[in-house]
């Protein structure tokens, strides 16, 4: 782990429903593994300190690293999100979904690369120029804004980067290709 790597926190989100899914897509095996577990140990491989955002406390993982409770309840990434940076020890987060098992170091730190001020999010984007919020950087002085969204009944996390001052990089569309059913599980050959 490189001294720049050592100023971000990683963040695993990890809080959602799976009603897609129908059960908990964290724990669904992927080659054996659960999913959760497959990101996590790449997000623990570049930064210094790990975070899971669940839902609530009932809500455990076999994963090494701290967890925290979503302080607003039903607002989907933006509270995973707002729950990590209030905790995080570091000015950066590195956040992944739990759900992006092709996500690899090598994304991560090129993500990594970019978070620097003035920027205060740093969003990875596919061929076609979508933004993935749910694989980024973002930094402690989000805090607030989040927040005021959240108090404000705006949950989605685009307006949050909306808000922010963005970098983007391009990460590889197998990368950034979540699980959200079963299925996906199944055409992905990943049993």
């Amino acid at each position: 782990m490189t001294s720049e790597q050592q100023h971000f926190s990683g963040l695993i989100l990890a809080g959602g429903k799976s009603l897609r899914f129908g059960a908990d897509k964290a724990t669904a095996l992927i080659r054996g593994k659960p999913m959760i577990n497959t990101v996590a140990d790449v997000v623990a491989d570049v930064t210094s300190e790990l975070i899971v955002s669940v839902a609530s406390v009932e809500q455990r993982y076999d994963v090494k690293g701290s967890f925290v409770e979503d302080v607003f309840q039903n607002c989907g990434p933006l509270g995973g999100l707002h729950a990590g940076l209030s905790v995080a020890s570091n000015e950066w987060i590195l956040c992944a979904s739990c759900d992006l098992p092709f996500v690899e170091v090598d994304d991560l730190v090129r993500l990594m690369e970019q978070a620097r001020l003035p920027a205060t999010a740093v969003v990875a984007i596919d061929s076609r120029d979508l933004k993935h919020p749910l694989c980024a950087c973002y930094h402690a002085s989000l805090l607030p804004v989040a927040e005021a969204h959240i108090l404000s009944g705006r949950f989605a996390i685009h307006d949050l980067i909306d808000r922010a001052v963005l970098r983007t990089v391009r990460l590889p569309d197998r990368s950034l290709t979540n699980i959200n059913r079963l299925s996906d599980i199944e055409e992905s050959n990943l049993l």
